[in-house]
């Protein structure tokens, strides 16, 4: 018998109305997640900026349905597999709102800007769940 885990991250954009902005997410797509390997499954996402527009900005992402940013997790059928959303490709600062221990990424724009920041996301290993797919929504705020 196999038994399949997919796991996606959704990301929805909320954004402050601004000047002629374009903001789009690449979502963060785990793939296939086995339950007794004991490596960490790492994937990648983005977060598009592309902006007439003279300033700094910062990106703040929401916990999910976790309500906080130490116990984000996607969910299926009554099960929880716990991930993280990253800052940094070394997955040490959690990327949120700036509360809770999270930190948020800050950018800048000098007239134009068409700009990517990557989003690192990790699931750890050895997770006793059903198989399914596993999703949770995460929701981008960019402040100008």
């Amino acid at each position: 018998m196999r038994w399949w885990f997919a796991a996606t991250i959704t990301v929805l954009l909320a954004q402050e109305a601004k000047a002629q902005c374009v903001i789009a997410a690449v979502p963060v797509n785990f793939g296939v997640y086995q339950p007794f390997s004991t490596t960490p499954i790492d994937s990648n996402g983005s977060i598009t900026i592309r902006c007439r527009f003279f300033g700094p900005y910062s990106i703040a992402l929401s916990s999910g349905s976790a309500g906080d940013f130490t116990d984000r997790h996607m969910s299926h059928a009554g099960s929880r597999l716990n991930y993280q959303l990253y800052t940094n490709p070394a997955r040490r600062v959690v990327w949120g709102d700036g509360t809770g221990g999270s930190a948020t990424v800050s950018g800048f724009c000098s007239g134009y800007c068409n700009n990517d920041q990557p989003i690192y996301g990790r699931i750890p290993p050895r997770q006793p769940v059903v198989p399914g797919r596993y999703a949770d929504t995460v929701t981008v705020t960019v402040i100008f």
